[in-house]
């Protein structure tokens, strides 16, 4: 789902012209937009998912509760630090090297 989001959302990145940034930035591109935002936010929701399946699996087994509450603290920071990368990402970039 996160690739079909970056897909749908079709931002333009490497080598590109300014024709291309004004028509990702026109009115007409917005609900491609709200669409891939709607997807990256099905596909965060699916990584939680799976992750409580797989924490129901790991701790199936008698004295693996630790092990299985360990990877659930761990999965659901990754899902945080996923939804948190692009508010980063952008401050960042701006950072003179």
């Amino acid at each position: 789902m996160t690739v079909a989001a970056i897909t749908v959302g079709g931002a333009p990145g490497g080598n590109y012209v300014e024709a291309d940034v004004a028509t990702y930035v026109s009115i007409g591109h917005f609900p491609a937009v709200i669409l891939s935002g709607y997807l990256a936010v099905f596909a965060i929701l699916g990584l939680i998912c799976l992750l409580a399946y797989l924490r129901e699996l790991i701790s199936a087994e008698p004295g693996r509760r630790l092990a299985a509450s360990i990877f659930w603290g761990i999965g659901l920071f990754d899902v945080w630090l996923i939804r948190r990368g692009p508010k980063t990402g952008a401050p960042l970039a701006r950072l003179p090297s």
